[in-house]
């Protein structure tokens, strides 16, 4: 069901979803009713006994999901941060769960009793809200007749059931669906992001160049660049959409026959960011300020230029200062190049 489609929720169904809080917190145990589904909701952290089959551990988001799961494929962890609410990941084995992930010890040791974890990311907003309100993650259990609870819950209409998960299972090396496919069936193309402050002069000039490379060294066209599973982009830290490149940026990278006439601004998004394998940034000072944002996520970031200095923003200079940047782009961006073609070997986890 769209969430367009759900009733909206009452003040006494926020109430309800407080009333679980609130019993969670004391470690207790809520039988809730909804659409006619039950179940059983417990904090992991007081999970005393084997989970049942069925058991899920609710993760709030695939970013999330991803960071936890650093023994994975990097191209695998790339797709997890993307992947839908309402998806279950399951027969998990622990050690490929990291130490870091909010799972306390004792929960752990019940999990390798049941043998793996099923991971789910909910897509109903109760169950959403529930994921990221508590400190360790919270466990949704088969309900049967007998299984006690602290309290019980009915939340009605205003909360719409949690419709059937799409289940993914994995098999040593790959997730699977429920039909014998891999997941996902095709893997993310590897995205370069070079990013500057406007994002109309160094950051759009390095993807053009970076471009130009890859279509030289792989023998096709930059329109085919995306067929060979590549993905060159640019972003500003402070840019204002929809700005065209500068004319004296667009000259310079002529040199090169490279093309910045369609170039259009943006800001750095977070999409952009998770969905990066690799961030070359201008500056130090770029660095620093991405640094704690792609750290948690796993993203290379890396100044551009290999051998540790600033490429100067040339803005408000004249056609000499934008064609010595852009030279010393290209440099860098050959230097660069090598590194990047590794990341086409998705067998491996490769740091570049």
């Amino acid at each position: 069901m769209s969430s367009e489609h759900q009733p909206s929720p009452t003040a006494d169904a926020f109430a309800c979803l407080e009333r679980i809080l609130g019993v969670l917190a004391e470690d207790g145990r809520v039988r809730v009713t909804l659409g006619g589904q039950q179940g059983i909701l417990q904090a992991s952290g007081s999970l005393s006994t084997t989970p049942a089959v069925g058991t899920l551990v609710l993760v709030p988001d695939g970013p999330e999901l991803a960071a936890y799961l650093p023994a994975l494929p990097r191209p695998i962890r790339k797709a997890l941060r993307f992947a839908p609410p309402g998806t279950q990941f399951g027969r998990l084995p622990l050690p490929i769960l990291s130490a870091q992930a909010p799972l306390p010890e004792a929960t752990r040791r019940l999990f390798e009793h049941a043998g793996h974890l099923d991971l789910f990311i909910p897509k109903m907003s109760w169950l959403q809200i529930l994921a990221e309100a508590r400190p360790d993650w919270v466990v949704w259990m088969p309900a049967d007749a007998q299984a006690a609870a602290d309290q019980s819950v009915e939340l009605g209409e205003n909360w719409a059931a949690e419709p059937a998960p799409a289940c993914l299972e994995w098999r040593e090396s790959i997730f699977v669906t429920e039909t014998g496919e891999n997941w996902p069936s095709a893997l993310p193309p590897a995205m370069i992001l070079f990013v500057c402050t406007g994002n109309t002069c160094r950051s759009p000039m390095a993807a053009a160049l970076a471009r130009t490379w890859l279509a030289q060294t792989l023998g096709c066209s930059e329109a085919q660049l995306a067929e060979r599973g590549w993905r060159i982009e640019s972003a500003g830290v402070a840019a204002r959409p929809e700005e065209p490149a500068s004319v004296h940026a667009r000259e310079a990278v002529r040199r090169w026959q490279a093309d910045l006439e369609s170039h259009r601004s943006q800001q750095l998004s977070a999409e952009a960011l998770l969905g990066a394998d690799v961030i070359y940034a201008m500056t130090q000072a770029h660095v620093r300020l991405l640094a704690p944002h792609t750290e948690p996520n796993e993203i290379s970031l890396q100044l551009l230029a290999g051998e540790g200095y600033d490429i100067s923003d040339p803005f408000g200079g004249d056609q000499a200062a934008y064609d010595q940047c852009a030279a010393m782009i290209w440099q860098a961006i050959q230097e660069r190049g090598q590194q990047w073609l590794t990341l086409m070997d998705h067998r491996a986890d490769r740091p570049i």
